[in-house]
């Protein structure tokens, strides 16, 4: 677990934070989930991409 008490968008968006830094296995990244949590054609695809890259820094992720 990375982060606790977060909605399910919130949840999501640092899921897709996570495809974006490793990649999903069928694209020749290292993650097993079959589609992206939020497809990039969303409006609001961006804005989540950058909230869940921020969870992710302010619990000093760090991708190997």
């Amino acid at each position: 677990m990375i982060a606790k008490g977060l909605t399910r968008f919130e949840a999501r968006a640092v899921e897709q934070a996570l495809i974006e830094l490793h990649g999903l296995s069928k694209n020749g990244g290292q993650l097993l989930n079959k589609i992206n949590s939020i497809a990039q054609k969303h409006p609001y695809y961006e804005k989540a991409v950058e909230y869940g890259k921020k969870v992710l820094e302010s619990v000093n992720y760090r991708s190997n």
